[in-house]
């Protein structure tokens, strides 16, 4: 079974290293987890279809959840997502 709002491919760092680029989308909420995720959306998504500019960036809120990034203890950063706007 698959899930067709969820999209994934290999790709490659500035490094070298190889990792896997996701592309979650639910209705007219797009997030993209990639190293290069402006140039997917805009080189990609923005192909097929109208993006509003002022919605490009670093996530704020997908799906009515707010997201925020945060410095794990061992020096990390990871994105955190807080249901209190959800709920």
């Amino acid at each position: 079974m698959s899930d067709p709002d969820v999209w994934f491919r290999s790709a490659k760092r500035a490094s070298g290293e190889e990792y896997y680029e996701y592309v979650l989308l639910y209705v007219d909420d797009v997030i993209v987890i990639s190293e290069h995720a402006e140039k997917v959306i805009r080189d990609e998504i923005g192909q097929e279809w109208t993006l509003k500019e002022e919605s490009i960036g670093p996530p704020s809120k997908y799906l009515g959840g707010m997201l925020r990034l945060v410095t794990l203890a061992n020096g990390v950063q990871a994105w955190a997502f807080g249901s209190c706007q959800y709920v």
